[in-house]
């Protein structure tokens, strides 16, 4: 029976986490490198169609040329494969027309091709894609396409295929591929080419921020003849109560960035609200006349962050002037008192701290008070001298002592 009653909250758990999946899919995000953009920078995502097999027999020599798409080109003949290289995402590219796309395949077998392909990489194959049936030909009977017709160079080394392909329905948003958005300064890239990186398309545990980490800083960039198009960026919070938000920055006023002069977007957050699980923020950017660009960023809230007090750092600056003030009033005080009852009354060396303690320890190691005598007992100084005049011996006489002050006596 207690089982039971807790069955309605999980179930709500469950829709709530499956409605913040929902939103957090917005986000544009290649599943694989097995895609493609058009010259009117249309997204196709291929990534079901990997190591679909496509066949054409040549009849005169009875090879079969098989194209494992996004995958790698093969001549079979009999028990021997040739293989015809390997694909390259980043050497394919969109034709001039809207409807074809070209895929390079490269570093196939080298053996009788050492010094062809691009680079001496051996064998290569550049397969043409285009939209529909093949021309001129007879339809085909996969569903999915077949191989209209494959050329050869002379020395074999190099295929030219082309590939009739209905991929019509795998056209997706428009891309804005001259934008770029990453940490700062020049961290990983969040958003690449206009497309959303993966860990960042929606929660990923390993790819989400500590509480600790209240401040995160992207960068903006793009191609100066259309970074007008960008607009200013909106965030959304799941849930929404427990995580405070704030966009500040260059980036947020949406100043247009550039390659040379990338624009700064500061995210500041706040956990306000503890949770098991981490808050979902889904940043978008409006693009005019392209798809918004959205990225996911988790945060964990293990503990509420402490309000900020308003002006602490102006608190903190007087206190420290305050302390400093007080200890300099201490050391004058104490150093007045030490003036006015040990030094005031004392001149010359007698006025140094520690002399006459000095003194008094040669003196009695020594046993005599011959040398410098102290400024009290100057009553006592005998002056003895010579009257060569008088021709009459030596005269001591004692000297008084001065009403005026200690005196130091005179020869």
């Amino acid at each position: 029976m207690v089982g039971n009653r807790f069955q309605p909250c999980r179930l709500l758990l469950a829709v709530l986490v499956f409605s913040f999946a929902c939103h957090a899919t917005l986000s544009l995000s290649p599943r694989s490198e097995c895609y493609m953009l058009d010259v009117d920078n249309h997204f196709y995502d291929f990534t079901d169609w990997i190591g679909k097999e496509f066949q054409y027999t040549d009849f005169q020599d009875g090879s079969t040329y098989t194209l494992r798409f996004c995958k790698d080109m093969q001549v079979r003949s009999g028990q021997s494969i040739i293989n015809y290289g390997r694909f390259s995402p980043a050497y394919s590219s969109a034709r001039d027309t809207s409807d074809s796309f070209v895929q390079e395949y490269r570093h196939g077998d080298l053996k009788g091709c050492e010094n062809e392909g691009y680079d001496y990489s051996g064998r290569g194959s550049m397969v043409s894609v285009i939209s529909g049936a093949c021309p001129n030909t007879k339809p085909c009977q996969d569903p999915y396409g077949c191989i209209c017709y494959v050329e050869s160079t002379l020395s074999k080394c190099l295929l030219t295929l082309v590939v009739g392909l209905n991929y019509v329905k795998l056209k997706g948003p428009r891309v804005f591929s001259e934008f770029t958005v990453g940490f700062s300064p020049r961290g990983k890239e969040v958003v690449a080419n206009g497309l959303t990186q993966w860990g960042y398309d929606g929660l990923h545990s390993d790819y989400s921020f500590t509480t600790q980490q209240s401040q995160v800083f992207f960068y903006f960039s793009a191609q100066s003849t259309s970074a007008s198009n960008i607009g200013k960026p909106a965030y959304k919070v799941y849930p929404e109560r427990g995580l405070k938000v704030e966009l500040s920055g260059t980036a947020s006023n949406g100043l247009p960035p550039t390659v040379e002069s990338p624009t700064i977007l500061e995210l500041d957050w706040r956990c306000e609200r503890k949770a098991s699980t981490p808050y979902l923020v889904n940043v978008t950017i409006p693009i005019a006349d392209y798809d918004p660009i959205v990225f996911t960023l988790g945060k964990y809230c293990d503990y509420e962050d402490n309000v900020k007090p308003t002006g602490s750092s102006g608190w903190a600056t007087f206190g420290f002037l305050i302390f400093i003030l007080f200890v300099g009033l201490t050391m004058f005080c104490c150093a007045g008192f030490l003036y006015k009852t040990r030094i005031e009354d004392k001149h010359g060396l007698d006025a140094l701290p520690g002399f006459p303690s000095i003194l008094n320890i040669i003196e009695s190691a020594s046993g005599s008070r011959s040398g410098y005598v102290p400024a009290d007992d100057v009553t006592n100084i005998t002056i003895s001298h010579n009257d060569s005049s008088s021709g009459s011996g030596n005269h001591s006489q004692r000297l008084p002592r001065s009403s005026d002050g200690p005196s130091y006596g005179a020869v």
